[in-house]
């Protein structure tokens, strides 16, 4: 579960520091939004800081809430409209 302290964490077994470092993880990865977990398979996680010093999880450069829409194939379906 990703949780956000003074460094990122995700089930005790990463940590990704505020300076920006990229690492490599391989693992399950948790969203409270969605409450389903997705497998992430040698992706690259960095902790990146704008310029209001907001701190923002991103996978694979995407940021995560990104990230587990495509994960978990959310807004994929095709929409159709209404005929009259």
């Amino acid at each position: 579960m990703l949780s956000c302290g003074s460094v990122w964490t995700c089930h005790g077994k990463i940590r990704v520091r505020r300076g920006g470092q990229a690492i490599n993880y391989s693992g399950w990865l948790h969203s409270n939004e969605y409450r389903r977990n997705a497998l992430a398979d040698n992706v690259k996680a960095q902790v990146i800081m704008d310029d209001k010093r907001n701190l923002f999880l991103h996978i694979n450069e995407t940021p995560i809430a990104q990230w587990f829409k495509e994960q978990f194939e959310i807004g994929q379906e095709q929409r159709r409209g209404i005929r009259r």
